[in-house]
């Protein structure tokens, strides 16, 4: 059950919620204040990516933190394609969201999970993911077989997720790809000593398909190029503020605060990673079966999900997010005791490789007025929508303790 502590000035909450609201969605009649060499009004063009990406994700009461997931990675690797299975336990819908992102060329297939497999378990959500993500990887091999233009390269990670490059970081140690190669380690330390090494060169803003299309001189920029499975190392991100200065210049709009990977950017060292997640060369993979979340099958490198941070040009960023966005109406397995476990992160860093710019980019590809509604918008609506469902399992909660 849960406790009207975790809860407090509920009322209160939804009326400044529903003021905030009311001012936002008049956004229009606002005039940012902006730099003049900038300009928010208008889309900007964008240079024709190499490539594009596809994902399969599995949704369940995430549309908090959907909007943002959504613009992040439209806009870093660019995300194209998208395939959404629902979890029959939800209570909120994520179609209005997703059918707004169709409008600026996602293209999205919305997958209804079978209701008759809906207990809240945790082995039984891993399950339902399992065979979730065997039909999407199906699905998007096929239609990259259909059509090569297609996108072959795909993520199977969660909206808590972020896939960043994965810049070089002093005491990492070597890379396990060197391990017993003279050569190999001599070249690693010169390539980081004088910045050549591709880990040394993600400061200019390229999407990941750009940085993906040029010539690398070492292969494991994508891992081992045997395997169409790469297992990337996955960092947690507490819900710690770090604050708002460095951040770069938004519309007036914007509330930085409102995004999580402009909020929270100390993370976890890369010495205590949580098992990883994969994204998959559809070109190349042709086992669909799928033996866990973390490591999918043995297509993918490695020998389970855990990833030495030093041997891929990628790793994730797993955000805890603030707890209007993990908690949970209804039976919540992780609740707001994991909530505090996630939080206790002993040694943490300022990661000041964790890309801020993302936002200012996606402004100009759709426009102010369009990028404030898929993004900063939907999350307040969202935010409103759960509170009022929490309230009211909580008062129906109390009615039955007084019948």
């Amino acid at each position: 059950m849960f406790k009207l502590e975790y809860f407090p000035p509920l009322i209160v909450a939804i009326s400044f919620l529903q003021t905030a609201l009311t001012v936002i969605h008049y956004h229009g009649d606002i005039v940012p204040m902006i730099p003049q060499d900038q300009s928010w009004d208008a889309p900007a063009a964008v240079k024709k990516p190499p490539f594009h990406f596809s994902a399969c994700l599995i949704i369940k009461d995430s549309n908090i933190i959907l909007p943002e997931w959504l613009a992040y990675h439209y806009t870093r690797l660019p995300l194209r394609r998208l395939i959404v299975a629902v979890d029959p336990l939800s209570v909120t819908d994520p179609s209005p969201i997703l059918d707004e992102y169709a409008r600026i060329g996602l293209n999205t297939t919305i997958w209804q999970l079978d209701p008759s497999k809906g207990r809240d378990l945790f082995s039984e959500y891993k399950q339902r993911q399992k065979d979730f993500y065997a039909s999407c990887l199906k699905q998007l091999k096929s239609e990259w077989i259909q059509d090569h233009s297609n996108a072959k390269w795909t993520l199977f990670i969660d909206t808590d997720e972020y896939l960043s490059f994965n810049h070089y970081e002093e005491g990492e140690g070597k890379p396990l790809h060197c391990r017993g190669d003279a050569t190999c380690i001599h070249d690693f330390d010169e390539g980081i000593k004088n910045g050549t090494h591709y880990r040394m060169r993600f400061g200019e803003f390229k999407t990941a398909a750009a940085y993906m299309n040029e010539p690398m001189l070492d292969p494991y920029f994508y891992g081992n190029k045997t395997q169409p499975c790469i297992v990337i190392s996955r960092l947690l991100v507490p819900a710690r503020d770090t604050g708002l200065d460095g951040l770069p210049t938004l519309p007036s709009e914007f509330n930085a605060s409102d995004f999580h990977t402009l909020r929270f950017r100390h993370r976890a060292s890369i010495l205590e990673p949580q098992q990883g997640k994969c994204m998959v060369d559809l070109s190349r993979m042709t086992n669909y079966g799928i033996g866990g979340i973390h490591r999918l099958n043995n297509q993918c490198t490695g020998s389970n999900g855990w990833v030495h941070n030093s041997d891929k040009g990628f790793r994730l960023h797993h955000y805890v997010g603030t707890w209007e966005s993990f908690r949970r109406p209804g039976f919540d397995s992780r609740g707001k005791r994991k909530f505090d476990e996630r939080n206790r992160v002993k040694a943490l860093k300022l990661d000041t490789s964790i890309d801020t710019t993302w936002l200012t980019k996606f402004v100009n590809q759709v426009g102010i007025h369009r990028a404030l509604t898929l993004t900063q918008d939907f999350r307040m609506d969202a935010e409103l929508e759960m509170l009022e469902k929490i309230i009211m399992q909580t008062n129906n909660q109390n009615e039955s303790i007084i019948e």
